[in-house]
């Protein structure tokens, strides 16, 4: 059996991750999405990162069960640098120890006021305080080839490239 494989997403708030995946998913393959899993637990007064222990603890979760399962799992969340990408693969490691998987990583991409001007299209709690979305584009880090198979580029066209 062919071990399944982690696509880790990177990019920006507005840079389109979870609308590439989605229209490009194979049937038999899971999204998780940590915006998803917070939007479940938030209550209409709580903070936003009222829960991020928890969502965190859930993401990893359904991480694993969908990797377990054999299905290629795409991990939605900003992942902006490596600290953020080493947390994920270090916290679904330790939680599930004896799981083999690969790794590939998509990297969105998308220049700042593209990501911006989506942003203020959105509405409610999915709309990203602007200086918020400044600020992680400050951290923002291009993935390396240390653990990952290969590095997937989306721009904003959605067109596809691979680096390594």
């Amino acid at each position: 059996m062919n071990k399944p494989t982690l696509y880790i997403s990177c990019g920006l708030p507005g840079a389109g991750k979870s609308t590439f995946l989605k229209a490009n998913k194979k049937e038999d393959e899971i999204i998780i999405s940590r915006d998803e899993i917070r939007y479940s637990l938030l209550r209409e007064k709580d903070a936003y990162f009222q829960h991020e222990l928890k969502v965190f603890d859930l993401f990893i979760e359904q991480i694993g069960k969908g990797l377990s399962s054999g299905k290629n799992v795409y991990a939605d969340a900003t992942h902006l640098n490596g600290r953020s990408r080493s947390k994920l693969m270090g916290r679904l490691n330790e939680a599930f120890p004896n799981l083999k998987y690969n790794i590939e990583v998509i990297y969105f991409d998308v220049p700042l006021y593209i990501c911006l001007e989506r942003n203020n299209q959105r509405t409610g709690r999915a709309r990203v305080i602007e200086d918020a979305i400044i600020h992680m584009s400050n951290i923002l880090e291009k993935p390396y080839p240390d653990y990952a198979k290969h590095l997937w580029i989306i721009d904003e066209d959605g067109i596809v490239y691979k680096e390594w």
